[in-house]
C-alpha cells in the first residue's frame, strides 16, 4: 500500500487553485473595467467582477477538482492577504478626501494629486505584491511591475488615467485565459459512469 503525504497533496491542490487563471481574469478585468468606464460606470466594476469570478469558479473549476478546505495555516496567510489588500485599497482615501477637501494643495497632498497616477500604480503593484504572496504566485510579482511601469509611464507623458488601467489589465486577462484553457485541458470534467 503506498503512503500519502497529504502535506503534498494540499501544496498541489493549492498550486492548481492559484494556477487555475480566474484570479487573474478577474483583477485584469477589474482593471479593464476601470479604465473602460471610469467616466461612466466604474461604481459597477466590483459588482461585475464578483459575479465573474463565482462564475468561472462555479464553471469551470469546481467541477474539474472540486472543494479543498486548506490547512489552517494556508487559510492564515490568504485572510492575512485579504486584509492587507483591503488596507492597501482604504490607504487611498484619507489623501484622496484631504486633497478634496483642502482649500489649498501643501505637503503630501500637494505631492500626492501632482503624481496621482503613479500613486495609483503603487497601490496597485502593492495589492498585486501581496496577492503573489498570499497565493504563492509569482506570477502577480511581474504583474506588479508592468502596472508600475504603465502608471509612471502614463505620468510622464501626461496620459489620462485609463489608458495605464487598459495597459494592466489587457495582459493580466490575456494570461489568465492562457492559464484557464490549459487548466480545463490539465483537468477534465470527470464524469460518473451510469449504474
Amino acid at each position: 500500500m503506498d503512503v500519502m503525504d497529504l502535506g503534498e497533496v494540499e501544496s498541489r491542490a493549492y498550486g492548481t487553485r492559484s494556477e487555475n487563471g480566474v484570479l487573474d481574469i478577474v483583477i485584469g478585468a477589474g482593471l479593464l473595467g476601470y479604465g473602460l468606464l471610469a467616466h461612466i460606470g466604474a461604481y459597477l466594476v466590483p459588482s461585475y467582477c464578483l459575479g465573474l469570478a463565482l462564475l468561472l469558479n462555479r464553471l469551470v473549476v469546481v467541477p474539474r477538482v472540486g472543494r479543498v478546505r486548506f490547512a489552517a495555516n494556508r487559510r492564515a496567510r490568504e485572510r492575512m492577504g485579504i486584509v492587507l489588500i483591503a488596507l492597501l485599497i482604504l490607504l487611498p482615501l484619507p489623501i484622496g478626501l484631504a486633497v478634496f477637501f483642502a482649500d489649498r494643495l501643501s505637503g503630501l497632498t500637494g505631492f500626492v494629486s501632482a503624481n496621482l497616477t503613479i500613486a495609483l500604480g503603487l497601490s496597485i503593484a502593492l495589492g498585486m505584491s501581496v496577492v503573489a504572496w498570499a497565493k504563492s504566485a509569482g506570477r502577480f510579482f511581474v504583474f506588479a511591475v508592468m502596472a508600475l511601469v504603465n502608471f509612471a509611464g502614463a505620468q510622464f507623458s501626461a496620459q489620462s488615467l485609463p489608458w495605464p488601467m487598459i495597459a494592466t489589465g489587457a495582459p493580466i486577462i490575456a494570461v489568465g485565459i492562457i492559464l484557464i484553457a490549459r487548466f480545463a485541458m490539465k483537468n477534465p470534467v470527470q464524469r460518473a459512469e451510469a449504474a
